[in-house]
């Protein structure tokens, strides 16, 4: 018996593409933080490109992030209350 397991990059898509239709799928999205809260250990991310803003949420309570900072997220898109936002799996300062 042969088992591999091989990793597939999600694609990198641009913030203002992306909505419902995304729902359940991995992005790889790049932006600048303009704000962020924590909350219960999670934090909230604002992130905005040039198409748009949306939500990151990092349940990572030790991402340490500023306004301003240049940010490339890995995660999957999912729908809360209605609103489109980024589970993140990776965040990385770029």
């Amino acid at each position: 018996m042969y088992a591999s397991s091989i990793y597939v990059e999600p694609p990198e898509v641009k913030v203002g593409s992306i909505d419902a239709s995304w729902n359940g799928k991995p992005v790889k999205i790049k932006g600048t933080v303009r704000g962020h809260t924590n909350v219960s250990n999670n934090i909230f991310i604002d992130l905005k490109d040039p198409t748009g803003e949306i939500t990151v949420l990092s349940f990572d309570s030790k991402t340490r992030l500023s306004k301003g900072d240049r940010i490339q997220v890995q995660g999957n898109v999912e729908l809360y209350r209605g609103k489109v936002e980024v589970i993140a799996n990776n965040i990385t300062r770029i």
